[in-house]
């Protein structure tokens, strides 16, 4: 059994927010947390023109805030940030384990639409959708856009993920459609789908919040929602185990050679 909390943060948390968030997870005992994309800057990627100077803040901004985090109390948290490489801008997805920082994976698809015009600021890399240690668990990330490429969740199931992980930044608008994303790469991996969202209505945007835990059946467990920004539950790891043995997970892949 493993402690697991997601949530949904406005869209610049202020430092009350991270003490109620700290507060929680300590409560809670919370051993993995899951939180939104790039959670310490305002949504930025608003228009098609490239600002390097907004960019550069973002960056510093994640740099200087990473030390909030390490305060937290928890053992694994999951989320991403901007990075700057190369003169390049990338949406990194990482992990901090005890204070120590890896990263996962840059975020490879970009949505370029009104609000969300990411890949005229982001660059992409190569598509290492790898599994990663969670401690004596095995998660696979999917940030945001990255769930509706469902040949990556069912990778991560057919390689033993216990959990895919989906830091998001996503409206109100489609959120139905979401949940059938969720449920979707759950059931098809029969991995635990922790999904933790920006929410609140901003000049641009109106974050749908709802962070969620589906298990992998892909039963919605819990949610959160305005009077209930953080969500923990106790997860069954045997449970994510026996699930890749039934259907459809048991099924074979396709095979060229016929």
């Amino acid at each position: 059994m493993v402690k697991v909390t997601c949530v949904e943060l406005p869209d610049s948390p202020t430092l009350k927010t991270w003490n109620s968030l700290c507060e929680h997870v300590q409560e809670c005992e919370t051993e993995i947390l899951v939180l939104n994309e790039m959670p310490f800057y305002p949504w930025f990627v608003l228009s098609k023109e490239f600002k390097i100077k907004i960019a550069e803040d973002a960056v510093r901004s994640h740099d200087e805030s990473m030390s909030i985090l390490n305060k937290l109390g928890c053992k694994h948290i999951i989320a991403s940030r901007p990075v700057i490489e190369g003169g390049k801008l990338y949406n990194e997805a990482f992990i901090l384990t005890e204070k120590k920082y890896t990263a996962i994976h840059a975020k490879h698809f970009l949505p370029e639409e009104s609000g969300f015009y990411e890949d005229s600021w982001f660059s992409r890399k190569p598509p290492l959708f790898e599994l990663f240690n969670v401690g004596q668990y095995r998660a696979g990330i999917m940030l945001c856009t990255e769930l509706w490429f469902s040949e990556y969740a069912r990778f991560y199931g057919k390689n033993g993920a216990h959990f895919i992980m989906v830091p998001r930044a996503t409206k109100i608008e489609g959120l139905e459609r979401w949940k059938v994303g969720f449920r979707y790469a759950a059931i098809v991996s029969g991995a635990y789908v922790v999904t933790s969202n920006r929410a609140g209505k901003t000049v641009d945007s109106d974050f749908a919040g709802y962070g969620c835990i589906v298990d992998p059946n892909g039963e919605i467990l819990a949610h959160t929602s305005k009077d209930n920004s953080y969500v923990t539950l106790n997860l069954d790891l045997a449970y994510a185990v026996e699930a890749k043995k039934s259907y459809p997970r048991y099924v074979k892949e396709a095979d060229p050679n016929i």
